[in-house]
């Protein structure tokens, strides 16, 4: 036990010499007195030989005491450096570690092994952390412009330079009556004209009305059918009752006049007036003038007889007709009577030019119109005799021209037009009334010659055409055009781009219902992209056949509902319907 207190009273003498020792020789102030023991017995003689005398045993010392004396050592040490070294220092500085400082003298733990850089090594270590974070800092700031950078130039490059750059369209209104489209006419040198998919008020008000009506309802919009099959009645010639329940029970989308139905312009307009008058929707109402369609004979009013029993005839209308003469089927005649099926028949009293076609087509619409007619199906677009060449045959653009010109004379005149026979007339001669006709030229001919008096009046803004029961041979050898998944589809719509309503050709024609059922004719029709069921011979069986092929899932309710939009937006645009509904 004393050999312990030696060697601790040892080694703080030791630390107090050291520290001493470790400072300049700058005058120090010393405390004059370190509270130290005296023993009397602690002092030892030497002698002449330098022997050390027997020392007696040193009186012992308490704990307290020893402690003391190191805690005023410290703080002596820790004075000196301090004058010498400044504040600082002993911040810094690593302090000597004493066993005897522990947590049970000192309360803590001594913090000074945390403190041992000076402030030049934390200046050191803090730049070096500097220089080892900084390039990393300068890749992600250039990273960020460059995104930023690329996502300004994008958005100015794609967005807003294109928006300065497109011009504004001019505002325009629905007409109230159909117009011609202001779109340049094409001929047969120029290229295809390209559509642009558009929603309409008019398709908005169609799809509107679809949502409200039954599917029976829409069904039934897709049929024009004679006054005598909707009523079946031999000879209709006035509308009552029976006109009325029929319309509530089969809604149809439009009425087929023939000339026989009418005995004079007054009674005229007193039919097909009480039969619009009975439709919830309004109806397409047409005129079989020429005869193509129910097969009859063309026979107009003045006449000497009809041959089915109608001794007035038909009534004072149709293109080329005059106050005495009747329909006469195409646009190129003049006041006295005109060309029977197109605009490449030439009159013998009037030369055929697009300015004649056109003021023959707009007094034809105005009296038609007049008498309550809103479509026109006699408009033909037939190249075949420009094909075949003759000395006084018209050019395929010839009949492009007047194509375009009685378009425009119909339209403006309120009433709409249709151009038939699409793709183009039959070219087998040996072909007989038993047999579906044949288009045997190649699809490059007919994409050059057959097509380009339709894709003069789409250009010109028809949105009728009537398709013809002909076989094209290079696209379906098997179908017709009206029942075709092919011919309608690639080249009515995706060539030509037609997005209006295609009408099928008379459906009640016994080439077509010899040869298919009613099943297939359903589904060929919609297989087509037909709109229109032109004349078939029973509404009842028909509406029957669709709605079994739905049932079936071999056609869909999206395909009856495109029709039905295209069949209503048709209306809405042409003013068949009066007003599109907000």
């Amino acid at each position: 036990m004393a050999e312990n207190r030696d060697n601790r009273k040892r080694l703080s003498s030791d630390e107090k010499k050291g520290g001493l020792d470790a400072l300049s020789p700058k005058k120090i102030k010393v405390p004059d007195k370190v509270n130290v023991p005296e023993t009397p017995d602690q002092s030892a003689d030497t002698g002449a030989s330098g022997e050390a005398s027997t020392k007696p045993a040193r009186p012992s010392v308490s704990d307290e005491e020893i402690d003391q004396i190191i805690s005023e050592t410290q703080q002596l040490r820790q004075e000196m450096a301090k004058e010498v070294f400044g504040d600082d220092v002993m911040n810094n500085a690593e302090r000597p570690k004493n066993t005897w400082q522990s947590k049970s003298s000192t309360g803590k733990k001594d913090d000074s092994d945390d403190r041992k850089h000076t402030r030049k090594e934390y200046d050191e270590r803090k730049d070096e952390h500097t220089e080892k974070k900084s390039p990393k800092k300068l890749i992600i700031f250039l990273l960020v412009f460059l995104i930023v950078g690329a996502a300004a130039f994008a958005l100015i490059h794609f967005v807003v330079m294109p928006a300065l750059a497109k011009p504004e369209p001019e505002p325009t209104e629905a007409p109230p009556a159909p117009t011609a489209a202001a779109v340049t006419p094409a001929t047969a040198d120029e290229a295809e004209p390209t559509v642009v998919p558009t929603e309409t008020e008019f398709e908005y008000a169609a799809d509107a009305a679809i949502k409200s009506m039954s599917r029976r309802e829409k069904i039934c919009q897709l049929f024009m059918v004679t006054p005598e099959v909707l009523t079946d009645v031999d000879l209709v010639t006035e509308a009552g009752n029976t006109t009325k329940n029929s319309l509530e029970n089969f809604p149809v989308g439009g009425i087929l006049f023939s000339p026989r139905n009418f005995s004079g312009d007054e009674q005229a307009k007193k039919l097909i007036a009480d039969t619009q008058s009975y439709s919830a929707i309004p109806l397409f109402v047409a005129e079989d003038d020429d005869g193509t369609v129910t097969r009859q004979e063309n026979v107009g009013a003045g006449s000497e007889g009809d041959p089915q029993g109608n001794p007035q005839g038909g009534p004072q209308s149709g293109p080329g007709g005059g106050p005495e003469s009747g329909p006469q089927g195409g646009p190129g005649g003049g006041p006295e009577g005109g060309p029977q099926g197109g605009p490449n028949q030439q009159s013998q009293d009037v030369e055929l030019t697009p300015e004649s076609a056109y003021d023959n087509a707009l007094s034809v619409s105005q009296a038609k119109r007049e008498v309550g007619f809103n479509l026109d199906l006699s408009l033909v677009a037939d190249v075949s005799e420009a094909i075949e060449g003759g000395e006084d045959a018209l050019t395929v653009d010839d009949i492009c021209e007047l194509i375009k010109s009685a378009v425009k004379g119909y339209s403006e005149g309120g009433v709409i037009p249709s151009v038939k026979y699409f793709p183009g007339q039959q070219t087998n001669e040996e072909s007989d009334d038993e047999s579906i006709p044949h288009l045997t030229r190649s699809l490059s001919s007919i994409e050059e010659n057959d097509l380009l008096p339709f894709r003069s009046g789409i250009s010109e803004g028809v949105k009728a055409i009537m398709v013809d029961h002909v076989i094209v041979d290079e696209l379906d050898g098997d179908k017709p055009a009206t029942l075709s998944s092919k011919v309608v589809p690639q080249l009515l719509r995706e060539k030509l781009g037609f997005s209006g309503v295609a009408i099928s050709d008379n459906m009640s024609a016994e080439i077509i219902t010899d040869k298919y059922s009613r099943s297939e004719i359903v589904k060929g029709i919609f297989a087509a992209d037909i709109d229109v069921i032109l004349n078939p011979d029973s509404i009842s069986k028909y509406i029957t056949a669709i709605e079994d092929a739905l049932d079936n899932g071999d056609i869909t309710e999206e395909q009856l509902d495109l029709k039905v939009r295209r069949i209503l937006a048709l209306k809405y645009e042409s003013g068949v319907v009066p007003e599109a509904d907000e």
